[in-house]
């Protein structure tokens, strides 16, 4: 029996290789829809460039997949069906028409749990035990079509985004090609059963820390938005403070201390230690604004730091500083006055 012929659809390093999987084991790609990346992926369209020449399939870059154009493309290819990862807009019934079995999507989120954006980050902050990867199909709602085959990975304590994505990178490709010989074999997906969910994106401005949290919190936080996101971010007095690894100690000693303050500092092993509002949280490896990565103990040279921004007395420095200003604006303008 001929092996189905699929065209790929998406951005970053897990449909590279999705893609790379499949044609090794006997799929034919007929083509690769992608778009720009965003700067923290792994693949870009020059990567997807050279993979197209490498595999003799064509390439097209085009971020408006709904269109006439290349809607006509994608037909043009005539592939059974249509794999996709991190296309970032809403995939239409008429695209999703021009391929026989359709589009199938791999979601990282444990559907019908976890649909929607960011959806392995909140998994992280949230605490969920393990990360599911998804093969669906498309349909006119987001994340609600019926599922080929899911892989669980484990969340440990010391679990980062980038063991997650790599793990999506990884099995990304085996997964589809399980799904793809359940379609030749005529088969037919499960539909989606259980509690519903939805996760909303995440912005730079979210890993902000909170002292008040939990250092079980603010431990997740960390890990969810560290590489290749920007990290969680505090203040060391008016300096952006980057923390990239940090874990939640547990400790029997009572301490009374203002949620951020910097309560142990160990040069041996380049930690610090910081309370919070509920137990403390190590800190191992932070940045300067514009620094090098180093061992906390490095940056924070002091038990009487505190870190964090305290937003009153900020306000009010930048009401004296304003009257200042004003205050000077006013003498050149009698100044000015005074040489007329």
């Amino acid at each position: 029996m001929e092996k189905l012929r699929f065209a790929a659809i998406g951005r970053s390093g897990a449909l590279y290789s999705g893609i790379e999987h499949l044609v090794n084991t006997g799929f034919s790609l007929a083509g690769i829809l992608t778009d720009q990346s965003y700067a923290e992926y792994d693949c870009h369209v020059s990567d997807f460039a050279s993979l197209g020449r490498r595999l003799g399939a064509p390439v097209r870059v085009d971020s408006k997949i709904n269109s006439p154009e290349t809607t006509a493309w994608l037909e043009h290819l005539k592939a059974d069906v249509a794999i996709s990862v991190n296309w970032k807009t809403f995939i239409g019934s008429r695209v999703r028409s021009v391929f026989p079995a359709g589009i199938l999507n791999a979601h990282l989120g444990d559907l019908p749990r976890f649909r929607g954006n960011a959806t392995p980050n909140w998994a992280i902050i949230l605490g969920e035990p393990r990360i599911a990867l998804v093969i669906h199909s498309m349909v006119d709602e987001i994340d609600t079509g019926p599922i080929w085959c899911r892989e669980y990975m484990q969340v440990l304590s010391d679990t980062r985004l980038a063991d997650v994505l790599q793990f999506l990178r990884n099995e990304v490709g085996p997964l589809f090609g399980e799904a793809l010989c359940a379609l030749e074999a005529g088969k037919s997906p499960t539909p989606q059963v259980g509690m519903v969910s939805r996760c909303y994106p995440r912005h730079p401005k979210d890993g902000l820390i909170d002292w008040c949290q939990s250092a079980s919190i603010l431990a997740r936080l960390v890990a969810a938005v560290s590489e290749p996101l920007g990290g969680a971010y505090t203040h060391l007095d008016t300096n952006v403070l980057t923390i990239w690894r940090a874990r939640a100690l547990e400790t029997k000693t009572q301490i009374y201390a203002v949620p951020g303050q910097v309560i142990d500092r160990d040069t041996k092993r380049g930690i610090v230690v910081v309370a919070t509002g509920h137990g403390n949280l190590e800190l191992s490896q932070v940045q300067l604004s514009g620094e090098a990565r180093l061992p906390a103990s490095e940056v924070i040279r002091s038990v009487r730091a505190r870190l964090g921004m305290a937003l009153a007395d900020e306000i009010a420095s930048l009401h004296t500083r304003l009257a200042d200003l004003e205050a000077q604006l006013v003498s050149l303008q009698r100044e000015n006055k005074t040489r007329k």
